[in-house]
């Protein structure tokens, strides 16, 4: 198994391999589409965001520095908080839940459910959160 696949499968993998490099070249491109629009205002900025991923649930905040590869293939729940440095490795279908946080640097290479705080790389949780957030 390279790099690229145990990071698809959620095991831990060497972030410097020359896949894994690769992979996150090809998102810093579409995380440079997306940071045209910084000159927007916050609301405009999540229109502009939810117009590239398959979904975007309300009450979302994103740190600096997020990428992905295909935001077409990211469903992302209500109330999602994400720090800084956040990728989420979408080469299949990613799903978030409804009332999640993300913590700086996390890779999201699988899905995340509800009511939860994830971090690492690959992102696994860490904590719960009770699910009457909202």
């Amino acid at each position: 198994m390279d790099e690229l696949e145990k990071m698809r499968s959620g095991d831990f993998y060497q972030l410097t391999a020359p896949e894994v490099e690769h992979y996150q070249e090809a998102g810093i491109i579409w995380n440079d589409e997306l940071r045209q629009g910084n000159n927007l205002d916050r609301p405009a900025q999540l229109l502009r965001l939810k117009m590239h991923l398959g979904a975007l649930g309300d009450q979302a905040v994103f740190g600096t520095s997020f990428s992905c590869l295909n935001g077409p293939n990211i469903y992302i729940g209500h109330h999602f908080l994400a720090a800084g440095g956040l990728t989420i490795e979408d080469a299949g279908e990613v799903h978030i839940g409804d009332n999640v946080v993300v913590e700086a640097g996390a890779v999201v290479a699988q899905d995340l459910p509800a009511n939860g705080v994830f971090a690492g790389i690959p992102a696994r949780k860490i904590a719960d959160l009770a699910n009457d957030c909202g």
